[in-house]
């Protein structure tokens, strides 16, 4: 097991057709990239994203600074964080392509919609897409903090109305002359 390193893995059925690795302990589970691919050629068209969910809550344990290793190739597993509503990251492999899945890391994908492209997750542009989020979120906590919650809800409120207003230059122009 990549998470208790003293556990076999034992075969699982993590969906109609998806067959996984499974830790007892941990309750996490192993998909080799070759499983997932076959499974996900069954399906043809991806589901859409659910945003409707709840937020889903970070795994104690996916925080933890303890390499993981591929059950198979024993390489370092590396991180990548889900983003869009899930606050955990899952860990693949990049020689084999397989994919570890702390335990309920997969329904909370599966709630989400975002478990029939998983390999998404692992591009450059949804880890960009990702950064760009966390970046923006933070620089808001700053203004937040700055103003107080009223004054940067009403910031907010008038950066809105701006944006979208026909004489948006003229606007900006009279703010910045003082």
């Amino acid at each position: 097991c990549p998470m208790c390193k003293t556990e076999e893995l034992v075969l699982s059925s993590l969906e109609s057709n998806l067959t996984s690795r499974q830790c007892g302990k941990c309750g996490g589970n192993w998909i080799p990239s070759f499983e997932y691919w076959k499974w996900r050629e069954q399906h043809k068209e991806s589901l859409p994203e659910n945003f409707a969910g709840q937020a889903i809550p970070p795994n104690p344990t996916t925080g933890a600074l303890i390499a993981k290793l591929c059950p198979e190739c024993n390489t370092i597993l590396i991180k990548y964080k889900v983003g869009h509503g899930a606050n955990f990251s899952i860990d693949q492999c990049s020689n084999c392509g397989g994919v570890w899945f702390d335990k309920d890391e997969w329904e909370a994908l599966k709630a989400r919609g975002l478990h029939d492209d998983v390999y998404t997750i692992f591009t450059a542009s949804w880890q960009s897409q990702i950064r760009s989020q966390e970046s923006r979120r933070a620089q808001e906590e700053i203004y937040r903090k700055k103003f107080g919650d009223e004054g940067f809800d009403e910031i907010r409120r008038m950066k809105e109305w701006i944006a979208v207003h026909p004489r948006k230059q003229e606007i900006l122009a009279y703010l910045l002359s003082g």
